[in-house]
């Protein structure tokens, strides 16, 4: 039986109806590895859905201390530029706040990473950490 080391996150209070586990450590940042392990423990990247959930992700960061490093979350706009939606559930995220300039999509930029500014796009292959949600529906 696998079971999945908790110890590599950084696990959050609940906020509404998720917990959030914000990955310690750095990778190569692909979204589908990411999403794979979020899975580990029944949970997605990240799926951004109010302005309260994105400030309570930004103190989650600065937390964590991970001020020098991408922190991803679940969002891409590879299907369609410009057009930014959740990559677990292909729905789209609703209006937050980006990093001022952004996104601009400069050098084929479809990842989303969250920082103390905002909502920053990038590309998906930089070096970082990710979110993922453990959602309760209760």
């Amino acid at each position: 039986m696998f079971f999945p080391d908790i110890s590599n996150y950084l696990v959050s209070r609940k906020f509404r109806h998720s917990i959030y586990l914000l990955y310690k450590h750095y990778i190569n940042f692909r979204p589908f590895d990411a999403h794979r392990l979020c899975g580990n423990f029944g949970a997605h990247l990240v799926e951004l859905d109010s302005l309260e959930e994105q400030d309570f992700l930004q103190k989650l960061v600065i937390q964590s201390n991970n001020t020098n490093k991408y922190v991803f979350v679940g969002v891409t706009d590879l299907m369609h530029e410009g057009t930014f939606i959740h990559f677990f559930s292909g729905k789209p995220m609703p209006t937050l706040r980006w990093k001022k300039g952004n996104p601009d999509n400069w050098q084929e930029q479809d990842c989303v990473e969250i920082n103390w500014y905002g909502l920053n796009d990038v590309r998906c292959l930089l070096r970082g950490s990710f979110i993922c949600e453990i959602r309760f529906d209760y």
